[in-house]
């Protein structure tokens, strides 16, 4: 849940977050917010992307399920 409210307060319309700002926001090593990312990738939550092989994981969101999170948070809509 940390991993996908980061994320829902790192986006703003037409802007892919990224998995390095996600990991330095929370302060975390880049692994464990790669496989949370994994899994709400699953769950059909967000997408990831790379475009070059070990370049930046890129995350894109599923606007409904990040309107929900800052909805429940209060932080507010996208």
């Amino acid at each position: 849940m940390a991993v996908l409210t980061c994320c829902a307060d790192c986006v703003t319309p037409g802007r892919k977050v990224t998995l390095s700002e996600v990991a330095n926001r929370l302060t975390w090593p880049v692994v464990h917010v790669f496989i949370p990312l994994l899994f709400l990738m699953h769950e059909g939550c967000l997408e990831i992307h790379q475009d070059t092989f070990f370049g930046e994981v890129y995350i894109e969101p599923n606007l409904a399920t990040y309107a929900a999170i800052q909805n429940a948070t209060g932080s507010g809509m996208i």
